[in-house]
């Protein structure tokens, strides 16, 4: 995995993943993320947030992924 760092903020971002493989084509899932937003990054005043966030948030979802 990578990672991208964005320069001139001070966004933090927790987050895990939990997985069970329930056959050879199915895993259930846990996921949860906890994101605090810093300021943000702009080259200009005139500049646009890049960001489709703009708050700080927390996110838990379950499911099953299935691939064939």
């Amino acid at each position: 995995m990578g990672s991208t760092k964005q320069n001139n903020t001070d966004d933090k971002v927790w987050s895990a993943q939990l997985l069970y493989q329930v056959d050879s084509n199915a895993v259930v899932y846990a996921r949860y993320r906890d994101v605090k937003m810093g300021d943000a990054y702009k080259m200009r005043a005139s500049d646009v947030d890049p960001r489709w966030k703009s708050d700080s948030f927390k996110e838990a979802s379950v499911g099953i992924e299935y691939w064939f």
